[in-house]
């Protein structure tokens, strides 16, 4: 059918639908629509094709400038952040093996303020050769640690850790992973009470360096396992019969990621 029937009052006429044109003799023909525009396929690589009543633009081949892979995504972008403690002064801290005697805040606020922990064979401490404490720092990235600083608290010095065990794992539910344990510089030295730091001075450290204008210890290796939460275990102290644990501040020097 290339026709369409047009009434009106009193009779009616024959016009030629949409891609046909009429002779003389009231028949229709298709229009060649490619051969009257040259440009009704501008793409490259197409190829304008008659059809009855209309026209299709068919893809040849692909076009020169085409990819012939796709392009390589660029990777996800990672901000990192060197900080002096992944620790953080609002993290979560809770100890074991033994009793809080003085200062559960004192083991990450940014000051000298001590903690002490009873850790003789009484009723009510756990496991007594083992004392430390887990960490959940608030800002809940991932991280990484470039070391331990240790800063002696105002106590005997008898009550130091020389011996330290560092773990982390990402979630509540994981298991602990050890990522580093040693000892302190000075764990065959007896570290006397006049380098002790007097209670409540401010610590100004950088991810590069402690506060050496207080008495510290720091210990410097690379961990590249990233986690969330992380346990601290001292095993020894200076005088490891000592009835007490104590320390003015712990600072696990690293990377945050986010």
């Amino acid at each position: 059918e290339t026709t369409t029937c047009i009434n009106f009052f009193g009779g009616y006429r024959c016009q030629c639908k949409d891609g046909y044109e009429g002779l003389l003799d009231g028949k229709c023909i298709d229009i060649d629509e490619c051969e009257l525009d040259s440009n009704l396929c501008p793409a490259a690589g197409t190829l304008c094709v008659n059809t009855s009543g209309s026209y299709v633009c068919l893809l040849t081949s692909p076009p020169t400038n085409a990819p012939t892979r796709l392009p390589t995504p660029k990777p996800t972008s990672i901000s990192t952040t060197p900080v002096a403690s992944v620790l953080g002064r609002d993290s979560i801290i809770s100890v074991f093996g033994g009793d809080i005697d003085q200062g559960l805040d004192g083991i990450a606020d940014g000051t000298t303020n001590a903690l002490r922990m009873y850790i003789g064979p009484v009723a009510g401490a756990n496991t007594p050769c083992c004392p430390g404490f887990t960490a959940v720092p608030s800002h809940g990235k991932l991280s990484t640690i470039t070391g331990i600083r240790l800063y002696w608290s105002h106590y005997d010095a008898g009550r130091d850790p020389t011996t330290y065990e560092i773990e982390g794992r990402v979630g509540s539910s994981d298991p602990w992973i050890v990522l580093k344990s040693g000892n302190f510089p000075s764990a065959t030295t007896y570290v006397r009470d006049n380098s002790r730091n007097i209670q409540g001075q401010l610590i100004n450290s950088t991810p590069t360096s402690p506060d050496n204008s207080l008495f510290n210890q720091e210990v410097s290796f690379s961990v590249t396992t990233k986690v969330v939460e992380y346990r601290v275990t001292f095993s020894d102290t200076y005088q490891n019969i000592a009835n007490y644990l104590s320390f003015a501040e712990i600072e696990l020097p690293g990377v945050l990621y986010s």
